[in-house]
């Protein structure tokens, strides 16, 4: 990624299998396409989501695995990856509301014409 010269890797994690295939240079970005080949651990949901791609663009120089910042990626993947964080925070928020509104010192005020927050 560091000179953006033509290559295909392998990142072999715990959880995953990813592909990474260094395309080319378009100006001073380099192009790589990430493909998931093979969920292993964690999330089941991550199976459905096997040989699924993206293309991530990062400045020339920069070494990183392109999978850990989907703010540079375009794709299948990286939306279906981000359905998987959305669904596990709205899980969370819905968890944990109670918290969440004690931490804000909201009072919600429900009546039968509508519904007022204070603060």
């Amino acid at each position: 990624m560091i000179t953006c010269s033509r290559a295909t890797f392998l990142n072999e994690e715990p959880e995953a299998s990813w592909q990474y295939t260094i395309k080319r240079q378009v100006k001073d970005n380099c192009e790589i396409d990430v493909v998931l080949l093979q969920a292993k651990e964690g999330d089941l949901k991550l199976r459905n989501f096997e040989k699924h791609e993206m293309t991530c663009i990062y400045p020339v120089g920069v070494a990183a695995y392109p999978d850990k910042d989907l703010s540079v990626c375009h794709g299948r993947l990286k939306e279906d990856l981000q359905g998987i964080i959305i669904e596990k925070l709205h899980a969370y928020i819905i968890g944990n509301l109670d918290d969440i509104k004690s931490g804000f010192n909201l009072e919600v005020i429900t009546n039968t014409t509508n519904t007022t927050i204070t603060g």
